[in-house]
């Protein structure tokens, strides 16, 4: 029996991904260079040190990573809050979730700063038990330090718990801890394969019509 459902935050909770790769691509623009959007794929899920360090090594800036993980992530909370982020579905889930009595966490590879504010953009956040930020564990996912944290906060076994993902590194972090995972992938990772996911969703709400089947 799931006692406890985490989700992850950007690409899952709130549709980020193409605002920062809007944010990358006016960074880089001002250096000259660019990012493709196959590129961006490749770091969609890491953190945000593994995703400065991608981008010094595919446009060699002339900044060294903190600084250019500095630079994105002031720019991308200047962005977050001003617009609509929210994916469909999600309000409706989380209420229902809650009906259900089960507990809420938000397990994010992305900086606590961040995270708090893209948290304050979304109605219902106040209904989450614990948020579990990158900077919080000694290593970010693939690694499966935050799902355990967020597993620790809500004083659940991790095996109890059902974490929600978009992407194949989250998954394997939620795998790695030893929880059952779900996947509504991301839409800018066509062709991803989520093996091991315990069910996949196209939508947020398809994944609610289905809640009798996976808290099982």
């Amino acid at each position: 029996m799931i006692h406890a459902v985490i989700f992850d935050l950007d690409g899952l909770m709130i549709d980020s991904e193409q605002i920062s790769l809007r944010v990358w691509r006016d960074f880089l623009a001002e250096y000259g260079t660019s990012i493709s959007e196959s590129q961006y794929k490749s770091m969609i899920g890491m953190d945000a040190q593994a995703s400065a360090a991608y981008v010094k090594g595919q446009s060699d800036l002339p900044l060294n990573t903190d600084e250019i993980m500095r630079v994105h992530s002031t720019r991308l909370m200047e962005v977050i809050g001003r617009e609509e982020i929210t994916m469909p579905g999600l309000l409706r889930l989380i209420r229902e979730l809650c009906e259900r009595d089960k507990l809420l966490g938000v397990a994010s590879n992305s900086p606590k700063n961040y995270v708090t504010r893209a948290l304050g953009a979304i109605e219902g956040a106040d209904l989450f038990d614990v948020v579990v930020t990158a900077d919080q564990v000694q290593r970010g996912k693939p690694a499966p330090d935050i799902y355990l944290a967020a597993a620790a906060g809500l004083s659940c076994e991790p095996t109890h718990c059902l974490a929600i993902e978009d992407s194949p590194l989250g998954l394997q972090a939620a795998l790695s801890a030893g929880m059952r995972a779900v996947a509504v992938p991301n839409t800018a990772l066509e062709g991803a394969t989520f093996e091991g996911a315990y069910a996949s969703y196209a939508s947020l709400k398809d994944l609610r019509e289905d809640l009798g089947f996976i808290l099982l």
